[in-house]
């Protein structure tokens, strides 16, 4: 009973806040509401679970869950922005919460392993396949399919191929998905044809490139890419094709270094799209000041993700996670980093083993750092309590059944 709760509710989590009911209008915040419901639900079923798998390993991490629940209601005590009450600090903030979705996550994978990959890829795909399609028709036939994406953002564009195009942002899965194709190229993974693994990847690349239009994101995914061939070709039963693919990739490289070039160079606040640039320069300056002229140990706390200043809006969302300094200080911050610094370190121990779930978590935690993505806000912190999951599970397997081992270390295409 406890572990169809469990699927029911982590299943239902990973759905909402890929943004399919926004085609019905803006719901991302009741999603993640709902969601919040579902994951504590199931956090209150795991504690009165007879029959839990215990966590033998990885208790640091338990704690560090804890704390970072912590974290949320301390801040919810010490409100100090005018107009920001603790009604809005919970809807917007309350995606911290989500990390006690860990435990039912970790019991899921622990025993529908496969199963649950299946539909996160799934319903990953299917997810960045919508918000194309919905890109396409609002850009180029002019109908709006999925008001919750447009509305407000009639303006939010950037010029590419002489187009002025509206954007949709990166999904919180776009890392996971990358990962996943990455190593089913060189290995057993989702797709049973490996070809279907290399378009994937370019699917991606192309919502990067057109979709969202994150220059960050093509940098961070071009990153990946040559790190993870190069950890591959140390790592796995195809050292020849990884290696091929790492000299392929230098190849093109060099073969279009100007464009390369010019693309590095759209990031100075003197170039043509270098107003963003500037723009978030700006931005940055006035949030560490604002940090710094208050509690540098507790930050400035819950704020709006929308500053007014002037003729100029800075948006705390269009930061890292660095950005958690100065919103929650210095003793804040380090609390929500202590997971991905442990990841750091589960990553390395396990460098040398060549399972999906394994090299699944090191290229999770690769692209977290390159990324340095801020996953604790509303639309990314759905990735945390699957990250998180992920990491109990490879702590674990050791001192789990032969059997479930077995079902996790199968390389075979889920």
């Amino acid at each position: 009973m406890a572990k169809s709760i469990y699927k029911f509710c982590i299943y239902a989590i990973i759905f909402l806040n890929l943004g399919f009911l926004d085609v019905f209008g803006t719901l991302d915040r009741q999603a993640m509401f709902l969601s919040l419901v579902l994951g504590l639900f199931a956090f209150l079923v795991y504690v009165f679970d007879e029959n839990r798998v215990k966590i033998l390993k990885g208790k640091d991490l338990v704690l560090f869950i804890f704390l970072i629940v912590g974290v949320f209601f301390f801040q919810a005590t010490r409100i100090q922005y005018p107009g920001m009450t603790v009604k809005a600090a919970f809807t917007t903030f309350a995606g911290l919460l989500l990390v006690l979705a860990t435990f039912p996550m970790y019991e899921l994978l622990q025993s529908q392993f496969h199963k649950t990959m299946k539909y996160i890829v799934d319903i990953g795909f299917a997810a960045i396949l919508l918000r194309i399609i919905l890109w396409f028709s609002y850009n180029f036939i002019h109908i709006n399919l999925g008001p919750g994406f447009f509305e407000g953002r009639e303006n939010w564009t950037r010029n590419i191929l002489g187009l002025n195009l509206v954007r949709i942002s990166e999904p919180y899965i776009s890392g996971f998905l990358f990962i996943v194709c990455i190593l089913g190229i060189y290995n057993n993974g989702f797709f049973k044809k490996k070809v279907n693994n290399i378009i994937g990847i370019i699917l991606l690349y192309f919502y990067a490139v057109f979709v969202s239009q994150t220059r960050m994101q093509i940098l961070v995914y071009t990153l990946t890419l040559f790190l993870m061939i190069v950890f591959q070709a140390f790592n796995s039963n195809h050292k020849g094709l990884a290696i091929i693919s790492l000299l392929i990739i230098i190849f093109l490289f060099l073969l279009n270094r100007e464009y390369v070039g010019s693309f590095l160079n759209s990031f100075d606040p003197n170039s043509v799209n270098g107003y963003s640039t500037t723009l978030r320069i700006n931005s940055f300056n006035y949030f560490i000041n604002e940090w710094q002229n208050g509690n540098v140990w507790l930050g400035f706390g819950f704020t709006p993700d929308n500053h007014e200043i002037g003729l100029n809006t800075y948006w705390i969302s269009d930061f890292g996670i660095y950005i958690n300094l100065f919103e929650f200080g210095i003793l804040g911050f380090i609390i929500l980093i202590l997971p991905i610094l442990k990841g750091i370190i589960v990553s390395v121990k396990h460098i040398k083993v060549s399972t999906f779930a394994d090299n699944l978590f090191i290229g999770l935690t690769l692209f977290f750092i390159i990324s340095m993505s801020n996953i604790y806000i509303l639309n990314l912190t759905t990735i945390v309590p699957i990250y998180m999951g992920l990491m109990l599970l490879i702590e674990n397997k050791n001192f789990i059944s032969r059997k479930q081992n077995e079902n996790i270390d199968n390389y075979s295409n889920f």
